[in-house]
């Protein structure tokens, strides 16, 4: 099959949080030996929010040369709390978020299209967002974007 390969990773972290990846190699190596393997388009999708997909963004486009894609949920999660999985519940500060709680982290309409401009500025193609994406979400990302 002749068919373009599209393998976008999930950014994980590890209890100490330093892996990113199971195989305990930097993740924008990893999407260089998928590149150079002959993925059309490699990057990221799920778990983190623009905040914490950013920083890893910027890695990617200094490891790849191809085609890059950007997926983030459209949750507030930050340095200390990377993904949506560990994001604490807002009242209790003790009990996790997710899976019930995840919108009171709900990012902005403004801050995903502030998102889909910078990934656009990386020259990041291949956009879209994950799980917790709204219609007001996809407009102002659409709309960024001059769409």
């Amino acid at each position: 099959a002749n068919l373009p390969a599209v393998v976008p990773l999930t950014p994980m972290l590890d209890e100490d949080k330093t892996r990113e990846t199971d195989q305990d190699i930097p993740i924008e190596q990893a999407l260089r030996v998928l590149e150079d393997r002959g993925a059309d388009v490699v990057g990221f999708n799920c778990w983190r929010g623009p905040s914490t997909m950013l920083p890893i963004m910027k890695k990617a486009r200094q490891a790849c040369r191809g085609h890059l894609a950007a997926l983030p949920v459209p949750f507030r999660t930050t340095p200390e709390q990377k993904t949506m999985f560990v994001l604490k519940d807002l009242a209790t500060q003790t009990k996790l978020a997710f899976p019930s709680n995840l919108d009171e982290h709900l990012e902005s309409r403004r801050s995903m299209a502030e998102f889909a401009v910078a990934a656009r500025e990386l020259d990041f193609k291949y956009l879209g967002i994950c799980c917790g994406n709204s219609p007001g979400h996809m407009r102002s990302f659409a709309e960024a974007l001059g769409r």
